[in-house]
């Protein structure tokens, strides 16, 4: 009886530090999205009635944009359009948190893509396959005082 007394915390911490480890590597895969205050879109020479634009700090090449009641994801460095569903997101505030778009979206057809820099800002023009419209986002550089143009 004093035996199993011992025992049973001991398991319980063991089992703890088996799930804890999983449970962070869980949480590291979110992506926190921060909203783009200075970043436009265009679908088709004309700005949607509701809009928004997200990108990560880290992750330059993901673009989270609403669309509508429709989210994207661009990746501009695979050439890749990902629909996510409302509900695959998490709101805090003006931040938004999601998991891998591959992961939890559906790829939709894109082609023609067109990345230019004009100079504060890039400019990408894609062609939607499903709208069959192109799509014209304008995302400015960061600034870097240690240039001295700005």
């Amino acid at each position: 009886m004093k035996m199993t007394r011992y025992i049973a915390p001991a398991l319980l911490a063991c089992l703890l530090c088996a799930i804890y480890p999983r449970a962070r590597a869980v949480a590291a895969d979110k992506l926190i999205w921060k909203v783009s205050d200075t970043a436009q879109i265009k679908l088709e020479d004309r700005v949607p009635k509701t809009w928004g634009i997200w990108t990560i700090e880290k992750r330059k090449n993901l673009v989270l944009i609403l669309l509508g009641h429709r989210y994207l994801i661009l990746d501009l460095k695979t050439h890749t359009v990902y629909e996510i569903q409302p509900n695959a997101l998490t709101k805090h505030g003006d931040d938004v948190e999601t998991d891998e778009p591959a992961a939890i979206g559906r790829e939709i057809p894109s082609s023609d893509w067109v990345e230019r820099d004009v100079g504060p800002a890039e400019r990408v023009l894609i062609k939607l396959g499903d709208y069959g419209r192109t799509l014209e986002l304008v995302l400015p550089h960061p600034i870097d005082l240690r240039r001295g143009i700005y």
